[in-house]
């Protein structure tokens, strides 16, 4: 075939009314993700951006056609694109519940450990007086008869 066709076409660029759209591939090889805050503060920030510039005026309709497609290419590459407003906000307060539980569940086991150390050491003590009580017994020549455990 032709070399310059070839030549001419690129991956992850596509000419839509005399305007390069790149898609953003570069967060393909991220090895952490973003916080779904930061993702949700993001899209927010676009809306307002929009709503600013006007969602009807030629402006406004360029820059939403080009977040769309830059999306759809992203999406293309592999890239997952996390844009879901309620996908986001559902993470966010499945983690905040899970949050909440892992503190309930360590509260609960600071207070059993507190608990069963106080339980051990009353039980050390009194163990402590009786025998200095017996033996005091022992010295003025009273033996204490031992009872059966219950």
């Amino acid at each position: 075939a032709n070399s310059n066709s070839s030549e001419s076409f690129g991956f992850g660029r596509i000419k839509m009314g005399g305007e390069d759209v790149v898609g953003g591939g570069k967060n393909k090889d991220k090895k952490y993700r973003e916080k779904p805050e930061v993702l949700l503060k993001k899209i927010e920030d676009k809306k307002k951006k929009i709503e600013e510039v006007g969602a009807d005026t030629e402006e406004g309709k360029k820059m939403k056609q080009r977040q769309q497609w830059g999306a759809v290419i992203d999406r293309a590459q592999g890239v997952k694109v996390k844009d879901d407003v309620s996908l986001l906000q559902k993470t966010i307060k499945k983690r905040d519940r899970a949050k909440a539980k892992a503190a309930d569940k360590w509260n609960k086991r600071a207070t059993d450990i507190e608990e069963q150390r106080s339980k051990r050491a009353k039980e050390r003590a009194d163990n402590v007086k009786k025998r200095i009580l017996e033996r005091r017994g022992k010295k003025i020549g009273i033996k204490k008869t031992k009872s059966k455990k219950e």
